[in-house]
């Protein structure tokens, strides 16, 4: 066998849909071009279930036909069992499992009832059975009854319809490339955000990722894309629109939005053409829209009615997803707090595991840096993005030395890559807004509010609003005892627009002079220009 000898494994209890509903779908399905494999053309008589497995390996889309006497089979609770084993072993390059509930509601499969429940109940008194085997087909079976897949009952018993649309989907997922993600760490987030899309699981649900730059939220929309697009009827991912929406235009978006979905050309004009378009033609149907690095309002609205407005342009089941660094472009769509997910950082083993990732040391290596990459890790502070770009520096240095020169250089400067990436958040604010910002940055991180708040609001800053911005943007924290946090990158790109505001390495020229160093050659130094602010409770033994 080859690595892909079928697109398609369809798994079904011959006795319930063998001569109906599967034939015809089988048949569908090779009229598309897509080699389907069903047991009774492809397996001899005779043959073990291992010979089975070896076409499940061998095939790109899983679907099971859960009926009411699915799970008398034991080859049929082989197949599912093997199914999810190759999806948990494959991890974020999973295979599509698409479930078709065809006779039986999914909470009978998902929570083994009815009919299942019958039938684990008979498998428990077949001695030839051992009580690991049957709770391995249940689990299986559980697991993949909690996956969106397609229910008789939504096309009102027309099994004709059902199964045009599956052919279809399974068509969209073939022509489609899945994204190639890193799985470090990304289980815990999977499932939470899983959680918050299943509870609006009748209507339309939509959900955003709020963070800081680097943070891993594009990463997460894309692995629930590579997830969930399988089960739905059109899907589309529109990546970087904060960039998009300057080189193409929202009409053009949109228009790339329904070409995706309806598979064919469709020229919009302008947004409000393209609205009335999706209204009548994606009414009633599935879709999954993504739409990441939103940094404005009318970037949703060109997509999705105001959340308040409880109106629909999508099909019932239908998800969009966001991902922003603003939470306030969330809050005045109308998603509420608990629709929204942030992302916190890697912890310490996590990090390291990023890091290696993508840093390639040699054993010989490894066995001299002694704590060297537990430092690195530190520095980036659980920022996937630093660590990323971390790994990939380091990788090209070969000696002890070049990893120690190069990590208090970080530790001073901050890596051009990260800086750049997370200046995007800082160019978004209004001048009062920087002024703030910088101010944090140089001085207050760890300190109270109160006594820079006052210092704000003499000088005319309107700090009340302005740190209101800075935590929906997650440039900020404030913690319960009214003390600002700042993540380390976040602050050290903070100083680095503060250096490039000046002669990069003359504190004398700083805006914001932060190190003791700095403020004591300043303080020797009468004339400075650029000095805008200056704290300091350091110890100082200095004649100005």
């Amino acid at each position: 066998m080859g690595c892909f000898d079928c697109e398609v494994f369809i798994s079904f209890r011959g006795n319930d849909t063998r001569k109906g509903f599967t034939s015809h779908l089988h048949k569908e399905l090779e009229s598309r071009g897509i080699p389907t494999f069903i047991d009774s053309e492809r397996l001899e008589k005779g043959r073990r279930i291992s010979d089975l497995f070896k076409w499940i390996e061998g095939s790109k889309i899983f679907m099971p036909i859960f009926s009411k006497n699915y799970a008398e089979s034991k080859w049929c609770l082989g197949e599912i069992a093997k199914m999810v084993e190759i999806n948990k072993r494959e991890g974020d390059q999973r295979r599509p499992i698409i479930p078709i509930f065809y006779d039986v509601p999914p909470d009978d499969v998902r929570d083994c009832r009815a009919s299942f429940e019958e039938a684990f109940e008979k498998h428990q008194h077949d001695i030839e059975l051992g009580e690991e085997q049957i709770n391995e087909w249940k689990v299986a079976v559980t697991e993949a009854g909690k996956i969106s897949g397609y229910c008789l009952s939504e096309t009102e018993g027309d099994e004709a319809k059902l199964i045009t649309l599956i052919g279809a989907r399974v068509s969209h997922i073939l022509s489609k490339v899945r994204f190639d993600i890193q799985p470090i760490g990304i289980d815990s987030h999977m499932n939470a955000l899983k959680q918050m899309l299943e509870r609006g699981n009748k209507g339309v649900c939509m959900i955003g990722i709020c963070g800081r730059g680097g943070i891993g939220k594009t990463t997460l929309a894309m692995a629930l894309y590579n997830e969930l697009s399988p089960t739905f009827e059109g899907s589309c991912f529109l990546s970087n629109m904060r960039e998009n929406e300057k080189k193409e235009g929202l009409p053009s978006l949109q228009a790339k939005f329904m070409e995706e979905v309806l598979r064919g050309k469709m020229p919009i004009g302008n947004v409000r053409e393209g609205v009335s378009l999706m209204k009548q033609r994606l009414g009633s149907k599935k879709v999954l829209l993504i739409l990441d690095d939103v940094e404005h309002t009318r970037q949703l609205e060109a997509f999705t009615p105001n959340r308040r407005e409880k109106e629909e342009w999508f099909g019932a089941g239908s998800k969009m997803i966001v991902t922003t660094r603003n939470k306030d472009v969330l809050i005045q769509h109308g998603l509420q707090e608990k629709e929204i997910y942030f992302p916190k950082g890697f912890d310490g083993q996590q990090s390291l595991q990023l890091f290696f990732r993508h840093a390639f040391v040699s054993d010989h290596l490894l066995a001299e840096l002694d704590d060297l990459p537990q430092e690195i890790v530190e520095v980036a502070a659980g920022l996937p993005l630093a660590l990323i770009v971390f790994g990939s520096h380091f990788s090209f240095l070969k000696k002890k030395q070049e990893w120690e020169e190069t990590l208090e250089t970080f530790k001073s400067e901050q890596h051009k890559d990260v800086y750049e990436q997370l200046r995007i958040s800082y160019e978004g604010l209004n001048d009062r807004e920087k002024y703030v910002f910088l101010d944090i940055a140089c001085f207050f991180v760890g300190e109270s509010k109160e006594y820079p708040f006052y210092m704000w609001e003499a000088c005319g800053w309107r700090p009340r609003l302005a740190l209101e911005v800075l935590q929906h943007r997650s440039l900020i924290k404030i913690d319960e005892n009214d003390r600002f946090e700042m993540h380390d990158q976040i602050r050290d790109m903070g100083r680095m627009v503060v250096k490039e505001g000046s002669q990069f390495d003359d504190p004398l020229t700083y805006s914001r002079p932060w190190s003791k160093d700095q403020v004591l050659e300043v303080l020797k130094n009468p004339e400075v220009y650029k000095l805008n602010s200056l704290v300091s409770d350091y110890d100082l033994d200095v004649e100005v």
